[in-house]
């Protein structure tokens, strides 16, 4: 990963915008729903950024970039389509230690504004770090198609409860089961289907109820094969798990990438010789979610010894990925 994406909070913070065009107007719009104070820099503004100074999103700083301009800002973006004055810009932000992004030359940014998937307050961003922006687009419409309208109001309604929640569970492990289930089972559909206040009623009341069904969530084992050991080789469902799972116990030969995708607070564990059936069914016993990650199919006399050691039922297969057994390819 060559850049660290962050989220960073402009509200009433000064950004110059140099530049009066089309992209210097999608530039500064964003940054103006962000909450930040825009300066632009411009000689002539074209329609898109007159209509922003017009009602208020953006100011006038100036006609002509001069490296002074930048005193107070917090970001600076040049999207002028002159290369002197993008130059200007970049190497004068830079000397000042302000995060700068010129519009198609990346060479000359120090950060670069992604494509953004809005549901605010969740926000997906998606950056290929200026090598490929319009492959970012696609991947960001596809990410856009998939998310549901909703998704911010019920993003929206936790935020509202997180600190009751936090009040009433101490334990890391008990929040997460909590959350889990209300995202995944009936208050995220309520939440979904746009009843809002009933949803976060019935959050609350789970919260407090000793008899509600996320308290009955226990240990949960799930088998996740990754054939190869690759990260490319494994299911979204197969991820997901990962993101839950407290413990992952994975086969030595399994990429680092690929176990880098579990939850960042999680135990892993690497198998070498014997299966950690003990290890399991102690985490399980204890409520604790498990994910055993094969690099190839587990046989019939695994999976008996699986079933043998923690009961029937209690070790998930979850669907793999097809593999071609000439080339190893999916």
């Amino acid at each position: 990963m060559r850049h660290f994406p962050l989220f960073y909070d402009l509200r009433g913070r000064k950004v110059l915008v140099v530049g009066g065009g089309a992209m210097a107007a999608r530039k500064a719009s964003a940054l103006a729903r962000a909450g930040a104070q825009v300066h632009i820099v411009a000689d002539r503004v074209e329609a898109p950024v007159r209509a922003l100074l017009d009602d208020g999103r953006a100011v006038l700083g100036a006609d002509l970039f001069v490296p002074d301009l930048l005193e107070g800002m917090t970001l600076a973006v040049s999207a002028s389509g002159e290369d002197e004055t993008d130059r200007a810009v970049s190497a004068a932000a830079k000397a000042r230690g302000i995060p700068v992004n010129v519009v198609d030359k990346p060479a000359l940014c120090s950060f670069y504004l992604p494509s953004i998937v809005d549901r605010s307050p969740l926000v997906v961003a998606v950056s290929s770090g200026g090598a490929a922006p319009v492959l970012a687009r696609g991947v960001r419409a596809r990410i856009d198609a998939m998310l549901p309208a909703g998704l911010g109001a019920l993003a929206a309604m936790a935020g509202r409860c997180r600190q009751r929640v936090g009040e009433h569970l101490q334990q890391g492990r008990q929040r997460l089961r909590f959350w889990n289930w209300v995202f995944r089972g009936p208050v995220g559909e309520r939440a979904l289907s746009g009843d809002i206040g009933g949803a976060e009623d019935d959050l609350l009341h789970a919260l407090t109820d000793p008899d509600a069904p996320w308290r009955r969530d226990g240990g949960r084992l799930h088998l996740v094969v990754a054939p190869g050991g690759r990260s490319d080789h494994i299911t979204l469902a197969a991820l997901q798990m990962m993101q839950e799972a407290d413990i992952l116990f994975h086969d030595t030969g399994i990429a680092r990438e690929l176990c880098d995708l579990a939850r960042r607070d999680a135990d892993l564990a690497a198998v070498a010789a014997e299966e950690p059936l003990e290890a399991i069914a102690a985490a399980l016993a204890d409520g604790r979610r498990v994910v055993r990650l094969f690099s190839a199919s587990p046989d019939t006399a695994l999976l008996s010894a699986y079933e043998t050691a923690l009961g029937p039922g209690r070790a998930v297969v979850l669907p793999y990925p097809a593999m071609d057994a000439e080339n190893g390819q999916s």
